[in-house]
């Protein structure tokens, strides 16, 4: 629970919320059940008998909205080792579906489920530009994938052949094309649900001298030293946290107040520092030793070393730059969520839907609810399950807007 309220570590013999961020999803939807049957309350206490409950289909349209700003980008950086769990788990997931060899029955659903890819992203709806342009890109493209289909898997024994082959469309396309892969087989990949747990723990190993971690700086943060942060592009940009709300906001430095308190999220450029400090020692010296003269090193010699173990290690953006965008790792993070219809507001927060589309409380069914699209209800249609007298108008262009 933020801030405390309730400690993940209790939770490790629950067989509901034993993974991260099961409870809080769990939460989620909860709550936009209980907004659904609000909605049918509140119109009944106003209507009485005349009121019409919403239609089964508007109500598994509609999902959860959620807002979210710079608060969460720090996230990520704070905690590496389960950003690395989560990403390698997905990839390890995909891994398990690339394998199979491309099968006919797996070809038409794969094809249907562009289908459903290339209308909803279709009926996104967003101010932003970019992202309006990105979203039609995946449609064009899509559309071309989905159209020659058959001719384009000939040729190809394994969904990796495929994949790759179509390594030239834009990331947005080749990920709808992943998330539809990974839908065909979850036997291999529901699995994975039960990997997303992560020991935080950043730790240096006894013995080791300042080569050794030298070994992992040139090989695994090249991104990082080789930045030159004497240059103002390179730290236009700091991180700091707002008195009222205690929340993160970011500053130019130099010209705006705050820098004084600037959070420490600028991995690359400890990285960097270290680097150039270790350099200066002798390379057989013993990292401990090192570490009693200049403690300051402490904390980012460790997640050096940690991070670069791991198979996906530190996000490799330096978050300083004055071009760059912190939309990426507010994305990052929700897409682990399942988060759809992504409308960015500016180059800071972004709107997202949950579970839109996501079975009711009353239904129990395999329905794909991959890509969630608005309901068609152009045919007179019972308003209520149990009533035949209520009827809901053909849909016009007012009611898909209000859907």
């Amino acid at each position: 629970g933020k801030f405390g309220i309730y400690d993940f570590k209790p939770l490790d013999h629950s067989e509901d919320f034993n993974q991260s961020f099961r409870a809080q999803m769990c939460a989620v939807y909860l709550l936009r059940e209980f907004s659904l049957d609000w909605v049918d309350f509140l119109a009944k206490k106003k209507g009485g008998n005349k009121a019409v409950a919403l239609h089964p289909e508007i109500k598994r349209y509609l999902g959860i909205g959620n807002a979210t700003g710079l608060g969460m980008a720090p996230y990520l950086i704070n905690h590496p080792c389960i950003v690395d769990q989560w990403l390698t788990t997905r990839e390890e997931a995909v891994q398990a579906t690339l394998v199979c060899d491309i099968e006919s029955e797996k070809v038409a659903y794969f094809s249907s489920l562009l289908a459903r890819a290339i209308q909803h992203f279709t009926e996104i709806v967003t101010i932003n530009e970019q992202q309006d342009q990105l979203n039609a890109t995946v449609v064009i493209e899509l559309s071309v994938l989905q159209s020659k289909l058959m001719n384009m898997i000939e040729g190809h024994k394994t969904w990796a052949e495929f994949l790759q082959a179509h390594d030239h469309l834009s990331f947005e396309s080749q990920e709808v094309i992943i998330s539809c892969l990974m839908e065909l087989y979850p036997e291999r990949v529901d699995a994975f649900q039960e990997k997303v747990n992560a020991d935080e723990a950043l730790s240096l190993p006894k013995g080791k001298v300042i080569q050794d971690l030298l070994d992992v700086l040139e090989s695994r943060y090249q991104w990082a030293i080789t930045i030159d942060f004497d240059e103002p592009d390179n730290r236009y940009w700091f991180w700091y946290r707002s008195v009222d709300k205690e929340e993160p906001r970011m500053g130019v430095r130099g010209q705006e107040p705050g820098d004084d308190r600037e959070l420490s999220l600028d991995i690359g450029r400890q990285a960097k520092n270290l680097y150039v400090a270790l350099q200066q020692a002798d390379p057989q010296q013993l990292i401990s030793e090192f570490m009693l003269s200049k403690p300051k090193y402490r904390s980012i010699a460790r997640r050096v070393w940690t991070m670069g173990h791991k198979k996906m290690g530190d996000i490799q953006m330096n978050v300083l730059h004055k071009h760059t965008p912190p939309m990426h790792l507010l994305r990052c993070k929700l897409s682990m969520f399942g988060a759809t219809k992504f409308d960015p507001r500016s180059d800071r927060w972004v709107r997202i839907t949950l579970f839109q589309g996501a079975p009711l409380f009353n239904e129990v069914h395999s329905d794909e609810w991959l890509f969630p699209l608005l309901p068609n209800l152009s045919t007179k249609d019972s308003f209520t399950e149990n009533s035949s007298t209520q009827t809901l108008p053909t849909q016009d262009s007012t009611i898909t807007k209000e859907v």
